[in-house]
């Protein structure tokens, strides 16, 4: 348990790393922010068959052991406290509609961990599948 603790801590801390370097520049489109980004991060996922399955494992063992649930939850915050100010800064900007940026983080999460859970048991194209996903919806809020 702790062994598949690290690991997952040490790969989501480099994603999210990768993620705000890459979402730094202010110029940055947010549909490209959260499409082609939430692609590179599915992509590195996916591209190591090792981290998708201790993933995997974690989220299940994360239903039974209060330990395990403490860490994914950690995570999720982690992303939370990425995404939303991100997506705060492009309605003060005036580049998305005023929507409240929780809720629409947390779908994005929910909505990125459902396609690569779909991904280890159907043939998809996981990120096409995102970049589309996200598009469809993120374009509804652009201003």
């Amino acid at each position: 348990e702790e062994l598949l603790d690290t690991l997952c801590d040490s790969f989501v801390k480099e994603l999210q790393e990768d993620f705000l370097k890459a979402s730094t520049a202010k110029t940055l489109d947010p549909v490209y922010l959260i499409c082609d980004l939430g692609a590179m991060l599915m992509e590195r996922t996916l591209n190591d068959p090792e981290h998708r399955l201790t993933w995997m494992e974690h989220w299940s063992m994360a239903s039974r052991d209060p330990k395990s649930r403490e860490k994914v939850v950690a995570a999720h915050r982690g992303w939370l406290d990425i995404i939303i100010p991100l997506l705060k800064q492009n309605i003060k900007e005036g580049k998305l509609k005023p929507v409240d940026p929780r809720p629409l983080a947390m779908g994005l999460m929910a909505l990125f961990d459902g396609i690569l859970m779909h991904q280890s048991c159907l043939e998809v194209d996981a990120p096409a599948l995102w970049r589309s996903t996200t598009r469809m919806l993120l374009e509804g809020i652009r201003k």
